[in-house]
Parts: C-alpha cells; structure tokens; sequence
C-alpha cells in the first residue's frame, strides 16, 4: 500500500503588532536641523576656497599648455623649408 504524496503546507505570514505611528522626540528634530544647517554651511564655506585652487591649476594649466604649444610650433615650423606647406595642411 502506498501512501499519499505530502503536500508542503502553505506558509503564514507572520502578523506584526500594531506600534502606532513613528513619533520622535522635538529635541531630536531640532538637533537633526541643527546639525544639518551646520553641515551644509561649513561644506559651502569651504568649497569656496577649494574652488579657487581648482581655477587656479586649471590656469597654470592651460597657461603651461599654450606657452608650449606656441613655442614649440615655432620650433618645428623653423626647421622646415620655405617651399614646404605647413605641416598643419599636410594629410598623412
């Protein structure tokens, strides 16, 4: 005789006790507010100063970058001869 296939039983969603709605407490918030309104004005105070060294390097950079690049476009165009087009116009 054989016996009858086991069927799993269905699983039961655990019930969950009623807690009432979230309260917390008026000096938590304030504290929250706080320290909110501190963190985002010490960030804005100090990105001011940060953004200034950044415009700065990206000056000295960009300075750098055509100092060189018109000196050593002089430098290249000197050696070439005068019946040569420039190396500009010339399509590999």
């Amino acid at each position: 005789m054989t016996d009858p296939p086991i069927k799993p039983r269905k699983p039961q969603r655990p019930t969950v006790p009623d807690a009432g709605p979230a309260r917390g407490s008026p000096a938590a918030a304030m504290a929250t507010l706080v320290l909110g309104i501190s963190a985002i004005a010490s960030l804005v105070f100090l990105a001011g100063p940060v953004m200034l060294i950044v415009a700065a390097v990206f000056g000295l950079v960009a300075a750098q970058y055509m100092a060189w690049g018109w000196w050593l476009s002089g430098v290249i165009r000197k050696d070439d001869p005068p019946d040569d087009p420039p190396r500009s116009r010339v399509k590999p």
